[in-house]
């Protein structure tokens, strides 16, 4: 018995949709960039230093529960080593999670410092009532990619927990200075760019151990 057209069109539809709902699929799980997932657990080392006025500040290793929480590893003094987590995708780790990780608070208008660089809960430096000698005090980040190239500094002033590290070898500086200064990039780089290489160095310290507001 033949079916009638007005049934076989139906099925042929419905066969169509189905098909169509089984490629997007499997696009969706073997095409790069479309699982968020897939960029999950990639490492990028970076050089990072903090920098108040014209001092740098030596910041105390994270806990080694910072790698499980964060997906931070503190490798050496001033380079550490991000992992993307699930929901960082392409873009890469955000600068939030380095700042948890080594117990630092930082917003549009003030940066604290974790309790152990100074007492009473480590300083706090904020917008419009701390100052430097030059100055008052800006809060900015400013990130170099790649670590290498000086001149491929890009200033962040706001929104700073988003600020991402997309890929490897990267440095930044987070930094409370006057207007229209300069930042530095971190004295880590060098010792990040022979990592990198596989070369080793050696490395003159070039950080204090405390800095002041006010």
């Amino acid at each position: 018995m033949r079916a009638s057209a007005g049934s076989v069109f139906p099925a042929v539809v419905a066969g169509v949709i189905v098909v169509g709902l089984l490629l997007v699929f499997y696009a969706r799980a073997t095409v790069p960039g479309l699982d968020a997932t897939a960029e999950a657990n990639v490492q990028r080392r970076a050089a990072f230093g903090v920098y108040v006025c014209d001092q740098w500040v030596t910041l105390p290793a994270p806990p080694v529960t910072a790698f499980s929480e964060f997906g931070v590893t503190d490798l050496q003094d001033g380079i550490v080593l991000m992992t993307s987590l699930p929901d960082d995708g392409a873009r890469g780790p955000r600068l939030g999670a380095f700042l948890d990780a080594y117990g630092m608070s930082l917003n549009d208008t003030a940066l604290e410092l974790p309790g152990d660089v100074a007492p009473e809960g480590g300083p706090l430096f904020e917008e419009g009532t701390d100052s430097c000698a030059e100055g008052d005090g800006l809060l900015s980040v400013r990130v170099w990619d790649p670590a290498s190239d000086p001149g491929s500094g890009q200033t962040f002033i706001t929104a700073f927990d988003d600020v991402r590290l997309p890929n490897d070898a990267m440095a930044f500086t987070i930094a409370f200075t006057p207007r229209d200064t300069d930042v530095p990039q971190p004295p880590s780089v060098a010792a990040l760019q022979a990592l990198v290489s596989g070369t080793p160095t050696e490395t003159t310290a070039g950080a204090t151990t405390s800095a002041e507001g006010g």
